[in-house]
């Protein structure tokens, strides 16, 4: 029997909103003598479009609490935040819900009240940043885009916004552009905006991707805060050691269903739990020879395959590369390290062709200096590359086997359906990731991880002669980011491809890595081997 003091519900199908009846002024659930206010009460509920992504859950969000809500790749996690928000319609069962001790009712605006800061609103953060994904780099490109304070809003006058804005260390972002920022700064700055709005509940969908390990402890302590406040967070994540030490609960998902769901210790107690959680052995996967292999340059082993001589880039007044050297040499692995900020990213525009400021510097590719003659689609055919701004080029509508079909011809986004010898690598592709299931689907209906590893079988289908991984783990679970290790070290030992391997975390740099570089501040502060260059950045 529903409680009296639901404001509403939506259940048993695709139903509309029923009518909101104000509760009578001083009537007093009776769980609030003994407990905090119950804002959301799923029972036995279904959802999806089509294909069922969540099925017979029940579970249960009080005032003041923090949960996990956790599981591998495709449990769930996501389609739960869309069901809560009114986004994805319930198909069985009941989602109730309630009001805060104020007084606030969900129900009036569940997409209002429940904020989420997930990839997809930085998504929507940088399109509309005058075409981010063309011309990032190009002087001028963005005049007209915002700045952190921007971005912000009203919600940085606010004393809570300044509170948080400098809970995460982002006064010296506000000046600046949304498009000069790392993957990082950019998740810290929609985080503060959305914690300073005053949610009834925020919820935080892999908030941990793309920081550094300052950042992500930062980030912890600004979740200890808003709890302490009496702020109610759901932070979605398929990582283990990315549930935060302030979370109260623990919410384990597994294809739709429930696993286990309660006290944060006791979960993470529960057999099933490290199970999920905590991989085996990776299984075994092959990258298929491409379909109509680009022809190799018969130059030698260490001939240079990227050459940075003196490189200065900026932006009117800012600075983000000062004076780098670095050579990478053709069979090299080089794992590319650095804080938030430090300019890992511009130097890969460098590399990738997605610079122009690469003609005003020393910058040479496959032996040729830029400005000699070459083009940029004779460079992009050697390389193969994945980044957190990948996502940007692909809609929801792209077929996957189409998405991964498009790293043969180099294109930004979909252009042409692949003849039948690259869809043979493709599925070839998908099954050694292990997402054979995948390869009818849509990209926009896969999870943030799923998506993730479409993308690198798109880089490494066509065995390029240089592989640039740009923090290629993000969003992928325990079980499929070793999985994706275990596949490139493999491919790595049977090949001369070159490898520039980004990452924050060093238990995902790949065992085949022969050098480091790290960057701060722009500029090269150690480089070596790798065993020297990893050590002296654990080290800090």
């Amino acid at each position: 029997m529903a409680d009296p003091g639901w404001d509403a519900s939506y259940r048993e199908g695709n139903l509309p909103w029923t009518e909101l009846r104000p509760r009578p002024r001083g009537v007093v659930r009776r769980e609030a003598e003994t407990r905090l206010p119950l804002l959301i009460s799923l029972e036995g509920l279904g959802a999806g479009r089509g294909r069922p992504v969540l099925d017979g859950v029940d579970w249960q969000l009080r005032e003041g609490e923090l949960w996990a809500v956790v599981g591998p790749n495709g449990a769930g996690k996501s389609s739960l935040l869309r069901v809560l928000r009114g986004q994805l319609p319930v198909t069985a069962g009941a989602l109730r819900y309630g009001s805060d001790e104020r007084g606030r009712a969900i129900s009036l605006d569940p997409h209002g009240q429940i904020l989420s800061v997930s990839f997809a609103a930085q998504v929507g953060l940088l399109h509309g940043a005058a075409g981010y994904a063309q011309s990032r780099w190009h002087a001028g490109h963005d005049g007209a885009a915002a700045n952190g304070s921007d971005v912000l809003g009203a919600a940085w006058s606010a004393p809570a916004g300044r509170r948080i804005v400098r809970a995460l260390g982002l006064e010296h972002l506000l000046d600046r552009r949304v498009t000069e920022l790392s993957n990082g700064e950019r998740r810290k700055l929609l985080l503060a905006k959305a914690a300073a709005s005053g949610p009834t509940v925020l919820a935080l969908d892999n908030p941990f991707n793309g920081l550094d390990r300052e950042s992500r402890g930062t980030v912890s302590d600004a979740l200890e805060r808003l709890r302490q406040e009496g702020v109610t967070l759901l932070v979605l994540t398929s990582r283990e050691d990315e549930i935060p030490d302030a979370a109260t609960h623990v919410l384990l998902l597994d294809r739709g269903r429930v696993v286990a769901s309660g006290p944060r210790d006791a979960v993470l107690a529960d057999p099933r739990f490290a199970r999920l959680m905590r991989p085996g052995v990776p299984s075994a996967g092959h990258v298929p020879e491409p379909a109509s292999p680009h022809p190799r340059s018969p130059a030698p082993e260490r001939t240079p395959v990227v050459e940075l001589r003196g490189v200065d880039l900026g932006y009117g007044p800012t600075r983000i590369l000062r004076e780098v050297d670095w050579t990478v040499r053709r069979g090299e692995r080089w794992a590319l390290l650095g804080p938030n900020g430090a300019g890992k990213s511009a130097l890969l525009s460098l590399i990738l062709t997605d610079n122009p400021q690469a003609y005003a510097n020393d910058v040479s590719l496959f032996g040729r200096r830029r400005g000699s003659g070459d083009t940029i689609w004779e460079i992009r055919r050697r390389i193969g590359s994945v980044s957190p701004e990948t996502h940007l080029y692909y809609g929801r509508h792209h077929r996957v086997l189409d998405v991964i079909g498009s790293g043969f011809d180099n294109s930004v986004g979909v252009r042409r359906r692949p003849p039948e010898p690259e869809l043979r690598v493709a599925e070839a592709c998908l099954a050694a990731l292990g997402l054979e299931p995948c390869h009818e689907r849509r990209f926009g209906d896969l999870s943030e991880g799923e998506r993730q590893m479409v993308l690198i079988a798109r880089a490494l289908a066509k065995r390029p002669e240089l592989l640039v991984l740009d923090e290629p783990c993000q969003g992928l679970d325990a079980h499929r980011r070793d999985r994706f290790r275990d596949l490139l070290d493999r491919e790595l030992r049977t090949s001369d491809t070159t490898l520039i391997y980004v990452t924050h975390d060093l238990d995902e740099v790949p065992l085949a890595v022969t050098h480091g570089l790290v960057l701060r501040d722009g500029s090269s502060t150690v480089e070596g081997s790798a065993e020297e260059v990893l050590r002296a950045y654990a080290d800090g």
